[in-house]
């Protein structure tokens, strides 16, 4: 699936990391760039082989996950059999996210680049499941209690017409790790307090692009905190 995403996004001169999206200067709901479901069409064939092993009785329920699909989504849901799926929607610290792509050993990405594509994900994700029943999770909440929150996942999925059975709550103690948590934002009510941005460049220009994007990515962040960015209503950062 991942070779099929990077396929319609080559074929629209885009990467992963290479998004080529921008907002209007004045208004950030104005967007220019990005992928287009609706062309390269030729080669969207492909995208029903790559579900074939997977879109049966036999294997079921079974899950979509590629960072991709926050791009290419609605390109997938015409292979999909039955009713739309549910959304499983997870958020992760910007700056987290951030430092783990430029800490890469291959294929580093800048800080400032990190922190656009973070926003971008996050923003055309919640866009192309809009409407769809979505359950909202984050890195945080799953890592200070991850069986209260897998439970919680588990129901609202449920909610979402998605047949689970048990899981085993050895096995998710197990498979994540506790250690891997950050501070992040400190909230009291709708304050959001965001921490110093410390930046390893000494180029002025960098640093400043660098401490704008961290303070729109961290202000996102904080909101999805209290359920504002999930709005069909809220106001995206400009970002150039």
């Amino acid at each position: 699936m991942a070779r099929q995403n990077d396929v319609w996004l080559k074929a629209q001169d885009m990467r992963w990391d290479n998004l080529g999206m921008v907002t209007g200067i004045n208004n950030s709901s104005e967007v220019s760039g990005g992928f287009d479901a609706f062309r390269s069409k030729s080669i969207g064939k492909y995208g029903k082989a790559a579900l074939s092993e997977y879109n049966n009785n036999e294997n079921w329920p079974w899950v979509l996950k590629d960072p991709r699909l926050c791009l290419t989504f609605t390109k997938w849901l015409p292979f999909l059999e039955g009713a739309s799926p549910p959304i499983l929607f997870t958020y992760r610290n910007p700056l987290d996210a951030a430092r783990s792509l430029f800490e890469r050993k291959r294929n580093s990405v800048p800080l400032l680049d990190g922190l656009k594509l973070w926003i971008w994900y996050n923003r055309e994700s919640l866009r192309l499941s809009a409407g769809m029943c979505r359950v909202i999770t984050s890195n945080d909440a799953l890592l200070k209690n991850p069986k209260k929150e897998v439970v919680r996942i588990q129901e609202e999925l449920s909610g979402c017409g998605l047949k689970l059975g048990s899981f085993n709550s050895s096995i998710v103690e197990s498979f994540i790790n506790t250690d891997f948590q950050h501070g992040g934002v400190i909230q009291s009510d709708e304050t959001c307090n965001i921490p110093p941005y410390e930046s390893s460049t000494s180029n002025t220009a960098t640093l400043a692009a660098e401490q704008d994007v961290y303070e729109k990515s961290m202000k996102i962040f904080c909101d999805m905190e209290t359920g504002k960015t999930f709005s069909t209503i809220y106001v995206w950062p400009i970002l150039l």
